[in-house]
């Protein structure tokens, strides 16, 4: 624990330059549980050798639509998904008549159809799903749609259905809580693509935000921000938390956390096989947010996010992370990537 200072670290007191060995101080310190993984296709990729990708599952939806539109080359998908998206709900809209809302809802249907076949509970991605759940993490925020880290005894909380992509989690090991940001194929509707969803997912993200700041005041041993009242001048307040107390009460605070967000906000992220796309305007609206909320107290170097990424992605990447601290952690291949952070975390 860090729990020599009553002070957050800054830059000169972690291994900021070797960010691998970083991130094994982290783990070192608190444990697997007190890291956040934040997964994407690249998860699945490397669970079963080959990723049924984007654009994979957007010929799905032409096919089984009937819609004409021309597919972009794959080399042009990247960063349009939620464009194409748009796109195929504008000509289907057009072509049957319906509400652009009716149309995706069918959309949605056929993603969750498609979804459930590629990875189905238990298939191709247990084997993969198991290892990486044996590392003990706690909470892990996944941005596939798919089940492919679930086991079939996995529950969702607070309900299955409707499920809310803010709020809602599945326990999939009896430890592990599994948050899909983005929806699940557990149920179609949840699943948030295009512009308008993600538009109206941030402003769900802020309602948690908030409700989380109600309680991170106790966190760091805070007063209530509420008028003093008749006397409140001669009480002696308490002091801050030091960073080892914050650990300590840290750990209740997750186990309590009613949202992704709460889960996510004061806790070490790694991404690993998610490409961090600047389409993704929810997510780097919540890497913005957990900037801003680390930087009064100086928090960015005590709870650190990573992002493993191949080596010309993090080249691409390198002036929004440094502007939003995240650390990069560029690898050459993705088998590396994976072998590096079990490695490091195991």
């Amino acid at each position: 624990m860090p729990g020599a200072s009553d002070k957050p670290r800054d830059k000169d007191k972690v291994p900021h330059g070797s960010p691998w060995k970083w991130l094994r101080q982290i783990r070192q310190e608190r444990g697997a549980g007190g890291i956040v993984p934040v997964i994407g296709s690249g998860w699945n990729a490397q669970a079963v050798g080959t990723v049924f990708g984007w654009r994979d599952l957007l010929v799905e939806i032409r096919k089984a639509t009937g819609l004409t539109f021309t597919l972009p080359p794959p080399e042009q998908t990247t960063g349009n998904t939620t464009l194409i998206w748009e796109r195929m709900l504008f000509d289907l809209s057009n072509s049957t008549g319906k509400h652009p809302h009716q149309v995706e809802a069918q959309l949605q249907t056929v993603v969750a159809k498609t979804l459930r076949k590629a990875y189905p509970v238990g298939g191709v991605t247990a084997a993969f799903a198991r290892r990486f759940l044996a590392l003990g993490f706690k909470d892990i925020l996944s941005f596939n749609f798919d089940l492919g880290l679930h086991t079939p005894e996995a529950s969702w909380l607070p309900k299955p259905k409707p499920l809310d992509p803010v709020t809602n989690h599945c326990k999939v090991d009896g430890t592990a809580r599994v948050w899909y940001p983005h929806g699940s194929v557990s149920d179609p509707p949840s699943i948030q693509l295009g512009l308008r969803a993600y538009g109206t997912l941030i402003n769900e993200l802020e309602t948690a935000r908030q409700a989380y700041k109600l309680t991170e005041r106790e966190l760091f041993g805070e007063t209530s921000p509420v008028p003093p009242g008749p006397g409140d001048a001669k009480r002696p307040r308490s002091p801050p938390r030091g960073m080892s107390d914050q650990w300590r009460t840290w750990a209740r605070h997750r186990d309590l956390a009613h949202s992704w967000v709460a889960s996510a906000m004061n806790s070490p992220l790694v991404f690993a096989g998610l490409s961090l796309g600047r389409e993704e305007w929810p997510l780097w609206w919540f890497l913005n947010q957990r900037a801003r909320n680390h930087a009064r107290r100086n928090l960015s170097w005590e709870i650190p996010t990573f992002a493993i990424l191949i080596r010309k992605e993090a080249e691409a990447l390198a002036t929004a992370a440094d502007l939003v601290n995240i650390t990069l952690l560029p690898v050459d291949t993705y088998q590396e990537a994976w072998d590096r952070l079990f490695e490091t975390l195991a």
